[in-house]
């Protein structure tokens, strides 16, 4: 997918580029990190509206430890590359979050746009697909372990009767203890 940048930046997401542009055509491009083109992707869905902290770090790093200090080097990382020296292009907006003020074009099919807010839903749409397929996978796995584990098949063991038929079997009787036990000593 690409999308421009105030007419000045075209950004691949399926290749992980910013490209420069000038008169339409590109002076110069720059390589960045997967994670950076989501949280570049992310705010360029937003309609220039603000987008907490806690949603890029939970969309982008999926709430690991480390995301905060990654998204504050992304921001870092974006500003250098978009030439955002006075932080005017992705605004920090205090205990909230962050903001692109920028007007975002979204090109598909040649002259056709679409709207922002219809590829942030795809973006998400994308993301919980991911999700599914994993869990999906995880439970496929447990299952294989369970099936492996608790349900091989058992093997039984049937002795065969010692006689075939009853007129073979054989009546064993035990001898009844004597009523009245004489002592020893008396014999």
């Amino acid at each position: 997918m690409k999308f421009i940048i105030n007419k000045i930046y075209r950004i691949d997401t399926d290749e992980n580029l910013v490209q420069k542009l000038s008169n339409g055509e590109v002076t110069g491009t720059e390589k960045i990190e997967s994670r950076i083109t989501e949280v570049l992707l992310i705010l360029a869905g937003s309609n220039n509206k603000v987008i907490s902290r806690e949603l890029l770090i939970d969309k982008v790093w999926n709430n690991y430890p480390g995301g905060d200090d990654g998204l504050t080097q992304a921001i870092s990382f974006l500003r250098k590359i978009l030439n955002d020296n006075s932080k005017t292009l992705i605004e920090t907006i205090p205990k909230k979050g962050y903001k692109l003020n920028a007007e975002v074009v979204f090109p598909q099919d040649d002259e056709k746009h679409i709207q922002s807010e219809d590829m942030s839903v795809q973006f998400n749409r994308l993301k919980r697909t991911n999700k599914l397929l994993w869990a999906a996978a995880l439970i496929f796995l447990i299952f294989v372990i369970w099936l492996a584990f608790f349900q091989t098949p058992k093997t039984h063991f049937t002795p065969k009767p010692m006689f075939e038929n009853n007129k073979d079997t054989v009546n064993v009787r035990t001898p009844e203890p004597d009523k009245n036990p004489v002592p020893p000593a008396a014999k």
